[in-house]
């Protein structure tokens, strides 16, 4: 993870910039709240070596979804 003074600039889960208002959560910093609660879930159940595999290995899911998506 790039960090800038000892700042995380990067998600820790899928390695995203991080906004202004990051979330902050075990002494790691996250762009959004699904990308923690995915983080709290792995830890939760001892899965974290899934962030061993690489840097920020996850995929942030926060995209515009068509309005007309289901019509």
């Amino acid at each position: 993870m790039e960090k800038f003074a000892d700042i995380e600039v990067h998600c820790y889960h899928c390695g995203e910039e991080l906004p202004t208002q990051r979330i902050e959560y075990d002494q790691k910093s996250f762009c959004c709240a699904g990308c923690k609660t995915v983080y709290q879930v792995l830890n939760q159940h001892g899965l974290c070596e899934y962030y061993q595999q690489a840097a920020a290995p996850g995929i942030n899911q926060r995209i515009v979804v068509r309005k007309d998506k289901f019509a």
